[in-house]
């Protein structure tokens, strides 16, 4: 990094950002409801990272996750939530 810039100030592509607090927990239900409500609202992964203290390249990783999980299941649940098939 260069003199001067530090983790919490950096603003490159990195994945350091001052919103990425919560970038080392683990994804909650709500985290999940929350980044989906966002982005079907159309809401960039800058805005969405904002929005959950995260770096974009976790939100956008995130996607990824659940749109895997959904091809595999037909349907898109956040984590946690209980699988309604018997």
């Amino acid at each position: 990094m260069r003199a001067g810039i530090t983790t919490s100030n950096c603003r490159c592509r990195c994945g350091w950002s001052e919103m990425g607090k919560n970038s080392n927990a683990k994804w909650t239900p709500e985290d999940d409801r929350k980044l989906l409500e966002l982005k079907a609202a159309g809401k960039s992964a800058a805005v969405i990272a904002a929005a959950l203290q995260r770096t974009e390249m976790s939100v956008v990783s995130r996607v990824g996750v659940l749109k895997s999980r959904s091809a595999k299941s037909g349907q898109v649940r956040p984590i946690g939530d209980p699988d309604p098939s018997p």
